[in-house]
């Protein structure tokens, strides 16, 4: 049995793996992360702010959902906080805002 070089190793693995071109760098790919507490903390924040301020929590708050998919998808960014943040945002805004 014959064993391979290591630049041989190498070559095989860089063929095999899948394409990364996509993925942003590590500092980058919180963001939607962040988008989606920015989401939550806007929805909790709704009942405290006043009547007038209503109207630019829901486009600010609506804004960063967008934001986060318009992010998340294309990058193909889903992390162990990311996953389960957003759609519970999403509920507690809804809960919130009735």
């Amino acid at each position: 049995m014959e064993l391979e070089s290591p630049t041989a190793i190498l070559d095989r693995m860089e063929h095999t793996e899948a394409d990364d071109s996509r993925r942003p760098p590590v500092v980058l790919a919180v963001i939607p992360n962040l988008l989606s507490a920015a989401w939550l903390v806007l929805g909790l924040a709704f009942a405290a702010v006043p009547v007038s301020w209503r109207l630019v929590v829901v486009v600010v708050a609506g804004a960063t959902e967008f934001l986060d998919g318009a992010l998340r998808h294309p990058w193909d960014v889903s992390g162990a906080m990311g996953y389960p943040l957003d759609p519970i945002a999403d509920k507690v805004f809804v809960l919130v805002e009735k």
